[in-house]
């Protein structure tokens, strides 16, 4: 009896070492992209859990896996995805917020394509489109150039995790837009010295006069990051409502002055434009509306829709009061 119990415990300390050196093994076999194999292991779905729980990136490469299971060995058939994204790459979060600073941190590099495990958050499908806008109400660069994320979802039977996968559409090439956001960066780090005034009222003035003096209404081009992004009002010296509107949240969010982007309508037609906070209170600020083209094809400086209250500014525009604070009355300097 007790050499039963001898031979009993070698067996099982065979069998444990084993499984570790299996779990070494199921690695290299998956890392190699091998679509069947063997391993020394009557119980190899706890091995693949421990494995994908400790790396679960991993998962963003595997698209099925079907065990056979025999006697101490088991033979596996893996399906692997097409994805063309490195290990390294792919973005884990474990809540909410961490998914939100790991989308924003993919969106800041540019690229084609992204992957984000979302662990232990099975079937807990994230809200990506707010995701993104409150990514560009924080950091509109990240978001400038993309016209669309397109998400797939995804999960398996050996963890709780979900997995997010994502196409991303530009206005132009990722390489042209990385270089669109980086010049715009540095522009816009350049000028925040120029526009910075003593008090914030000059601030925002001097914002508001730099734009529509070395910007033209245009809404002939057909190319997109002119139109619609600060790259044309910066260095096109064109654009239309929403080329003036970010490039105006960033020279606001540079000198560190309260701000949002209003989305509405102006006498019916989709827009955008600014909303200001100083002191205490918040004003309207619509840029291009500051900035008409007469008959003639000039250009002219206007404050008609500078600093306004909602009432003043809800004579031609339209938009979601609960999406911005109140701008309850008219700007006074001094109050």
């Amino acid at each position: 009896m007790k050499k039963r119990a001898v031979l009993f415990c070698i067996i099982f300390c065979l069998l444990c070492s084993g499984c570790a050196a299996e779990r070494q093994t199921i690695v290299e076999h998956l890392e190699n992209r091998e679509s069947s194999f063997s391993v020394f292991s009557p119980n190899p779905e706890a091995e693949i859990t421990e494995l994908l729980t400790n790396r679960p990136a991993l998962q963003v490469f595997l698209n099925h896996i079907t065990i056979s299971t025999g006697f101490l060995r088991s033979k596996l058939y893996v399906q692997y995805s097409d994805s063309e994204i490195s290990e390294s790459e792919v973005g884990i979060a474990n809540d909410e917020k961490q998914l939100a600073e790991v989308l924003e941190e993919q969106l800041n590099r540019c690229t084609d394509a992204g992957a984000i495990v979302l662990c232990g958050q099975r079937d807990k499908e994230p809200d990506i489109a707010a995701l993104r806008t409150d990514i560009e109400k924080s950091n509109y660069l990240a978001t400038m150039g993309i016209t669309a994320i397109n998400c797939s979802f995804s999960s398996n039977n050996f963890t709780d995790d979900y997995i997010m996968e994502y196409q991303l559409e530009y206005m132009d090439s990722s390489e042209k837009v990385a270089d669109a956001r980086d010049k715009v960066r540095k522009k816009i780090d350049e000028l925040a010295k120029e526009v910075l005034a003593e008090d914030d009222f000059t601030t925002v003035k001097n914002i508001h006069d730099y734009i529509i003096n070395r910007t033209s209404y245009n809404e002939k081009d057909d190319d997109l990051m002119t139109n619609h992004t600060p790259f044309g009002v910066l260095f096109k010296q064109k654009g239309v409502c929403d080329g003036y509107t970010y490039t105006a949240k960033l020279l606001l969010d540079a000198a560190k002055i309260e701000n949002y982007v209003v989305e509405g309508t102006a006498e019916g037609e989709s827009h955008v434009w600014n909303m200001v906070k100083l002191g205490e209170s918040y004003y309207h600020m619509d840029i291009t509306w500051d900035d008409p083209i007469d008959v003639t094809g000039q250009n002219h400086l206007l404050y008609d829709y500078f600093l306004l209250d909602d009432s003043t500014m809800a004579e031609d525009h339209a938009w979601e009061k609960k999406s911005v604070p109140a701008a309850e009355k008219k700007y006074e300097k001094n109050t």
